[in-house]
């Protein structure tokens, strides 16, 4: 999800990505255990985030 335009460029180190207007955005995945039963999401986290969750102070 980008705050701005859609378009990206990946740094020289192969791994850093950052957005053409250099505007905030955000990734986000799960990790999924699938067996021969139901998948397992193993990164399940609560919908509601604490600020110390997103490394923000508490105030």
């Amino acid at each position: 999800v980008n705050a701005g335009v859609p378009g990206v460029r990946i740094l020289e180190d192969g791994w850093t990505v950052i957005t053409e207007d250099h505007k905030p955005s955000a990734h986000f995945e799960h990790t999924v255990l699938v067996t021969a039963g139901e998948p397992e999401i193993l990164t399940n986290r609560p919908r509601i985030a604490e600020p110390e969750m997103l490394g923000l102070p508490a105030w």
